[in-house]
């Protein structure tokens, strides 16, 4: 990878869909991809009254835009002007049972830690192991060790458990067997464990592919996060729904990806993905919109070329509250902000059974 030179300026894969083949075929091979739009003729549960007109819905394509300059630039990695800025929604990127899979590795880190935070975001950063709780975070690594500290003494103690000659006896050990069965149980699943490690993978080379790019690295935060309605907003943590870009909230991200892990519809209203263009693309001059769906992965660069934000994550009823949860991944060119191979060993730790530091 090459070194960065200083630029000047402010700022198991599941089988696609025949669309998704088409699209990907379209984007590698270099042939011009139109966009799909729909209009909206209604707020369609947004969450954000005003916008019902002026919206248009972003499907599954490739949308070019300008790239917006950048202070650094790794040579084959990094994009600047004149270079290939996009953003790209591809559907069906995960299954059903992958998208399930990573919904249980969050589940587990908030139940390993009491549920979440205590405001309307809970997230579980899975590079670092950062994890909400009540008001603040917990790396639930550490915590996952703590568990299975305690497993591997239960099971020496049960190992030389002595014979079940009484009733006292027989109670005392499936006591302690209930309780080591309990801790297993807390623990990550080595199946949730391996899909997200497959789904990182498929992120990394598509978005190479896409990009024409190379030299990519995983970087952290890489976070799952559930957004519940009608929760207040607790610390600035939770206000989630403002305008930001990500090169400047994170630092290190070059390429980012939200993987959607449920749907909008039938769960939530609201929680769309809303770029807020400060020059309108193609003569578009109203609000461009991503709607979450169950399998969906929105693409881009994450300059200032493609500000954003979620809307506000809404109840279904009065009678059924609602929860989204997405994933947002992300690629660096700078191979010192790459996730550090430690920090997976120390996932791999945290199933139970333990999964091998080879994968």
């Amino acid at each position: 990878m090459g070194k960065p030179t200083e630029k000047h300026g402010k700022q198991g894969f599941k089988a696609y869909t025949l669309a998704t083949i088409v699209l990907l075929a379209t984007i590698l091979f270099g042939a011009d991809w139109a966009l799909v739009w729909r209009n909206a003729s209604a707020e369609r549960g947004t969450g954000d009254a005003h916008h019902a007109a002026q919206s248009k819905f972003l499907e599954q394509g490739l949308y070019n835009i300008t790239c917006a300059a950048r202070d650094r630039v790794f040579e084959g990695c990094s994009v600047h002007r004149g270079t290939h800025c996009a953003r790209v929604v591809i559907d069906d990127f995960i299954s059903e049972d992958e998208a399930a899979s990573l919904i249980r590795l969050a589940e587990t880190a908030f139940n390993m830690i009491s549920n979440g935070g205590a405001g309307p975001v809970s997230v579980f950063d899975t590079a670092s192991g950062a994890t909400s709780r009540e008001r603040g975070f917990i790396d639930v690594f550490a915590v996952a060790k703590r568990i299975r500290s305690d497993i591997e003494k239960l099971e020496a103690e049960l190992s030389t458990f002595p014979p079940a000659n009484n009733p006292d006896t027989t109670a005392a050990y499936e006591t302690k067997q209930n309780k080591l069965t309990a801790l297993k149980s807390r623990l990550f699943r080595p199946e949730d464990v391996r899909v997200k490690l497959e789904v990182e993978a498929r992120f990394k080379s598509v978005a190479e592919r896409i990009f024409g790019i190379s030299s990519t690295h995983l970087t952290k935060p890489s976070f799952i996060a559930r957004i519940k309605s009608d929760i207040p907003a607790l610390q600035t943590n939770d206000e989630y729904w403002y305008r930001h870009v990500d090169t400047d909230q994170y630092g290190t991200f070059e390429h980012t990806a939200v993987l959607y892990l449920n749907s909008q519809e039938g769960n939530y209203k609201g929680g769309e993905f809303e770029f807020l263009d400060e020059r309108p693309q193609e003569g578009h001059k109203g609000e461009l919109l991503v709607v979450p769906k169950r399998g969906r992965m929105l693409l881009f660069t994450s300059g200032s070329e493609n500000p954003h934000r979620v809307r506000k994550v809404q109840s279904i009823s009065t009678t059924q509250g609602g929860v989204r949860y997405a994933w947002v991944l992300a690629l660096t060119c700078d191979e010192t902000s790459r996730v550090p191979q430690g920090q997976v060993q120390r996932l791999l730790d945290s199933a139970y059974p333990p999964l091998p530091h080879s994968l």
